[in-house]
């Protein structure tokens, strides 16, 4: 599960805030959070699972963050092999790797850190944030 979210809310913050942000560092940070988010989940999947269903569906959440990156997120798993197709060719072609891009409203219920921290290092994740987009503790 990709906690893209986390970053946008990160991201929203700093600049409520008026926090200097490193518009490159951002973009390194959350492309290769998205790119290990992807690794991590496959990772997971036994050779047996992977070739039940070698097609794969991303879900990204509708946020700034997407909406700013999702050309280099498209480019970035281009790059790293995938095809990207439409629900159609999924149906027809189950033995391609292919991703729909589908963003949905996210109707998610505002967790507060203590629950979220339960289920993702989000402090490691702030920390990442803090150091490489908006340059602070170097």
């Amino acid at each position: 599960m990709s906690l893209d979210w986390f970053i946008d809310m990160l991201f929203l913050q700093a600049i409520k805030e008026g926090k200097e942000i490193d518009m490159e560092g951002l973009e390194n940070f959350y492309l290769e959070h998205i790119r290990l988010t992807i690794k991590k989940y496959l990772s997971k999947k036994t050779d047996e699972e992977k070739n039940l269903f070698s097609t794969q569906i991303f879900l990204f959440h509708a946020n700034d963050l997407n909406a700013l990156f999702l050309p280099k997120i498209i480019t970035m798993l281009r790059e790293d092999g995938w095809r990207i197709g439409t629900p159609d060719e999924m149906v027809d072609n189950p033995d391609n790797q292919l991703v729909d891009f589908k963003t949905f409203i996210d109707l998610k219920v505002w967790l507060d850190s203590k629950n979220i921290s339960r289920f993702h290092d989000t402090d490691k994740i702030t920390q990442d944030f803090n150091k490489q987009v908006l340059r602070l503790g170097n």
